[in-house]
């Protein structure tokens, strides 16, 4: 199935769910995410579970994940 394909059918799961996916299939290695960003990776599963609502957080996770920041966050837009 082509990514794109695959982005909107899991559009029907909760955000925490659809990145969680993706980053699994990506091989996102959310420590280095973490690393990159100056956090723990901790802090980064709080940010994907909705807990954190940083903008610079999230967007670093869009960004890894290869989705516009407003798609994945739609609330943000």
């Amino acid at each position: 199935m082509e990514f794109l394909n695959l982005n909107k059918y899991l559009n029907n799961f909760p955000r925490e769910k659809k990145i969680k996916i993706l980053g699994t299939l990506l091989g996102i290695n959310w420590a280095e995410v973490a690393r990159k960003m100056g956090v723990t990776r901790v802090t980064i599963y709080r940010t994907i579970s909705g807990e954190i609502k940083s903008k610079r957080l999230r967007k670093a996770i869009a960004d890894a994940l290869h989705i516009p920041y407003s798609e994945l966050w739609n609330e943000e837009k």
